[in-house]
């Protein structure tokens, strides 16, 4: 028993220190539960970060001492709006443009290229901003800025549990509204405070549309969360639109139609989803959300794969020219040893031959100097060495990645900026059409005369083309950059190759043979990303009655001569409101478009004349033989007396008009054409007639058009006046 009792003892002890753990969390540094952390975090931690998770890394690490400091000087207004401003400077263009010069500058340090930020960042507000920039400078972090200014405004949203959310709504909410969004946000959100940002979308019908959860709460981009109570989602669903969560299968269904069931694993992808959506698009509505989203997508690709070709130009440029500059180092310090050396021997020489004895001291001065003189001869032959080592070829490599580089910075970034232009003329062109649509249906509404909405979807077509064409120019230079720059890599690492086995030749110290980690890796292609295609664009002729080709008067040539005779290529369009347009369109431009039933795509560029036919005071069809002849006119606005256009333009004026040509003349409002199929005359005749007997109603209400006015006007503001 004596012996057991021992035994036992320790027994106990190892059971007790096993289940220490279990009533002491902290012993043994074991963690806490997690009821335990969530219970030792603060309430605002909780609302603002969900996961339980705890921020870490340079990025926050600096950011939260950029809010120390602000905090313990009393500045942390300025300091925000400081960072906010920053922030918006790095999305700007021509600051971009200014800091690459700044960061591209080889003769500046790291502390005179924060000097120099700062001077472009001016003015600002506070005063820990600026140290803090030369801070991260010293730190070799200046280029982690912009990451952090984007930590920094998030953990102050986070700090202020402020939840940013998106409303999109059919009509504009009320004040009453509002606060009631708010109150069930909070809820929903789990925060203190919400900020709306609301915008009008007619496309929803009704309802509205969530989004929150922002990964940049000031830029609003990539939201978590979002609930779609819109009534188009509805209707759609009435009607048998296909929801997103089946969109996998519909496409399953369709390969097991085809013939086998395949596997595809990009059937699940994101980019296919938005492919299979957009390839149901029917209305010009629908067709423009869709162009946006592509755009959306495409763009970000485009700004991520610039970005990444021009850190690669720059690495690649500087890599190369560091490899030279050993090269240029070691042959400096070679000519400088033998320059100092030569230099030496002449002043201790200049010294010692006076002094010296030759019968005793001739020899031995005769042997050190001659060495002394080898090697003055063998530094200038090692100088002379390192210059024959450079490998041949590293002039012209630099000065083809200047020439992409310049390329890059020229002709690529200026088409990705003539993209976005075109993108936001869309967009403008969109809203003016849906405006007009807004107009059109109240002017019906109120039994008077319309605008031409069709004319401003013309104008919206047109600029959606040119923004596909623009996107499509700017995607293949930025592939065929990608290709120039692959190329430049590979023989970058091939030139590398070279450099290291003349280093190795001539470099006096050991050095380690070119092994597998003195080796540059080959470039690697980059993969063929699937993103979005935007589907062809609904056909235009929802709102045109009637499309047919014709003929029309040739105009004069110079001082009026020449004119009068037909000219073929031209086509009338009767919209459904009763307007009636010609075009003509240059055959060579006719040629370059793509054909469709309904003929090439119009511009109102093109447009030669316009008539309001409910207003024409002149409508005829002629048969004269096999000569189908239409005349309509609107009867011409006579300007008031003392106007600019009532009195006789002086000599100056008239040759100004004359050297301006038709951009400065309004659109003629009388029609004069010749048609050539007689079923399309007769029903062309028989509609507008019938649009003449509708107007007589709304002659007595509705002034005529003011001279010069687009025909796009119509008679909306003058009908409001009235």
């Amino acid at each position: 028993m004596a012996g057991r009792a021992p035994l036992l003892s320790c027994i106990a002890l190892f059971s007790l220190a096993l289940l220490a753990p279990t009533f002491t969390p902290s012993l043994l540094g074991f963690p806490k539960a997690k009821g335990a952390q969530q219970r030792t975090r603060s309430p605002t931690q909780l609302q603002a970060d969900a996961s339980g998770l705890n921020p870490f890394g340079p990025v926050v690490s600096y950011a939260k001492a950029l809010s120390d400091a602000a905090e313990s000087k009393g500045e942390d207004v300025a300091a925000t709006q400081d960072m906010l401003k920053i922030k918006q400077l790095y999305q700007s263009e021509d600051f971009q443009d200014s800091l690459f010069i700044v960061t591209n500058d080889y003769n500046l340090t790291a502390v005179e290229q924060a000097e120099s930020l700062i001077k472009l960042v001016q003015p600002l507000q506070s005063s820990v901003v600026p140290k803090f920039i030369v801070f991260l400078a010293k730190k070799n972090r200046l280029r982690g800025l912009k990451a952090i200014c984007l930590e920094y405004i998030q953990s102050l949203y986070h700090r202020q549990s402020i939840t940013p959310v998106t409303v999109r709504v059919a009509q504009r909410l009320t004040a009453e509204q509002l606060e009631k969004l708010k109150e069930k946000m909070r809820e929903k959100a789990d925060t203190d405070d919400v900020k709306i940002h609301m915008e009008v979308d007619a496309n929803l019908i009704g309802g509205l549309q969530v989004e929150w959860g922002y990964n940049d709460p000031e830029a609003l981009y990539a939201p978590s969360h979002g609930i779609d109570l819109s009534l188009k989602r509805i209707l759609n669903q009435q009607v048998g639109s296909p929801s997103p969560a089946s969109w996998p299968r519909a496409r399953q269904r369709l390969k097991r139609d085809r013939g086998g069931l395949v596997a595809d694993t990009a059937a699940f992808h994101p980019l296919n989803r938005f492919t299979m959506e957009s390839e149901t698009c029917l209305f010009l509505s629908e067709w423009e959300a869709v162009r946006g989203k592509a755009h959306a997508v495409r763009r970000k690709w485009a700004e991520d794969e610039l970005c990444r070709q021009q850190l690669q130009i720059q690495c690649g440029s500087t890599s190369l020219q560091s490899w030279l500059s050993v090269m240029e180092t070691q042959k400096k310090v070679f000519e400088g040893a033998a320059a100092a050396t030569a230099q030496a021997l002449s002043e201790v020489e200049s010294h010692w031959r006076p002094v010296r004895l030759e019968a005793t001291d001739g020899g031995p001065a005769s042997w050190l100097l001659s060495a002394e003189q080898a090697k003055v001869a063998s530094f200038k032959a090692r100088a002379a060495q390192w210059t024959a080592a450079v490998p041949a070829g590293g002039s012209d490599l630099r000065k083809r990645q200047q020439a992409l580089s310049d390329h890059v910075q020229g002709q690529v970034v200026s088409a990705v900026r003539g993209w976005d232009q075109a993108h936001a003329a869309a967009e403008a062109a969109w809203l003016s059409h849906h405006q007009r649509v807004e107009e059109t249906t109240r002017a019906i509404a109120q039994d008077k005369a319309p605008p031409d909405s069709w004319l401003s979807e013309v104008r919206y077509r047109e600029q959606a083309r040119k923004h596909l064409s623009e996107q499509a120019a700017a995607e293949e230079l930025l592939l065929g950059a990608a290709s120039k720059l692959h190329d430049l890599e590979a023989e970058r690492a091939l030139y590398w190759q070279a450099f290291v086995e003349a280093y190795r030749v001539c470099s006096a110290a050991d050095v380690p043979p070119p092994g597998e980690q003195h080796m540059m890796p080959a470039p690697t292609v980059q993969p063929q990303l699937q993103l979005p295609e935007v589907p062809e664009i609904p056909s235009a002729g929802g709102a045109v009655l009637q499309r047919v080709p014709a003929a029309m008067v040739a105009p004069g040539g110079l001082f009026g001569l020449g004119g009068g005779g037909w000219r073929e290529g031209a086509t009338l369009v009767l919209t459904i409101h009763g307007y009636l347009h010609l075009f003509y369109t240059d055959p060579k431009v006719a040629q370059t478009a793509k054909p469709e039933d309904a003929g090439p795509e119009l511009v109102e560029s093109d447009i030669q004349a316009s008539v309001y036919a409910p207003m024409a005071t002149k409508c005829v069809f002629q048969r004269r033989g096999k000569e189908l002849i239409l005349e309509l006119a609107e009867p011409e606005a006579t300007p008031p007396e003392g106007s600019p256009s009532s009195e006789k333009p002086s000599a100056a004026a008239s040759l100004r008009k004359w050297w301006s040509g038709k951009a400065q003349e309004p659109v003629p409002r009388r029609i004069l054409a010749r048609l050539s199929c007689p079923d399309e005359f007769k029903e062309l005749e028989g509609r507008c007639h019938e649009f003449v007997r509708k107007g007589h109603a709304l002659r007595a209400a509705t002034p005529p058009r003011v001279a010069g006015a687009s025909p796009t006007a119509g008679y909306a503001e003058a009908t409001a006046a009235s």
